[in-house]
C-alpha cells in the first residue's frame, strides 16, 4: 500500500527562524543495532505529513500508514526525456527505524527516525557520521 505523503521542512536549529529550511537532519547518536551503521547506512530524523485522520478512519493501523509513507518516499521521480541513467529516490533508499504519531503546530504528523543509504544529502541538515 502506498500512502501519499511528504516530509515537513524544518529549521537547522529549533530556535532559529532564518528562512532556510530542509526536510530533516542526520541524527548524531550511534545506532549499533542497524547493520552497517556508519559505513553504508545512516539515521535521519524527520517529520512526515499525511492525511492521518482519513486513513485511520478507513481502518488502517498506524504501522501500515507509516510503512506506506516510507514506500511512497522511496519511489524514484519520473525519468527525464533522453536521460541515460535510471532515476534514484530523492532521499536515498529509506527504511523505518522508529516512528510515532505526534501533534505539531495543531496537526497530526509522524515523527520518524529513518535509515538511509546517503551519507550526505542536500535535503537534510548535517551529514552522517563515519564510524
Amino acid at each position: 500500500m502506498l500512502v501519499e505523503c511528504s516530509l515537513l521542512p524544518i529549521d537547522e536549529y529549533c530556535t532559529s527562524d532564518d528562512g532556510k529550511k530542509k526536510y530533516g537532519r542526520y541524527h548524531g547518536s550511534d545506532f549499533w543495532d542497524v547493520p552497517k551503521y556508519g559505513s553504508k547506512r545512516w539515521i535521519i530524523a524527520t517529520y512526515i505529513k499525511a492525511d492521518l485522520d482519513r486513513l485511520t478512519s478507513e481502518g488502517y493501523s498506524h504501522d501500515e500508514i507509516i510503512d506506506g509513507c516510507v514506500s511512497f518516499l522511496n519511489l524514484p521521480p519520473k525519468r527525464r526525456k533522453y536521460a541515460k541513467k535510471d532515476p534514484q529516490p530523492i532521499y536515498g533508499w529509506l527504511e523505518k527505524y522508529a516512528a510515532k504519531i505526534i501533534e505539531k503546530d495543531g496537526e497530526k504528523v509522524v515523527s520518524a527516525l529513518l535509515v538511509t543509504d546517503m551519507r550526505k544529502s542536500r535535503h537534510f541538515w548535517g551529514k552522517g557520521k563515519s564510524v
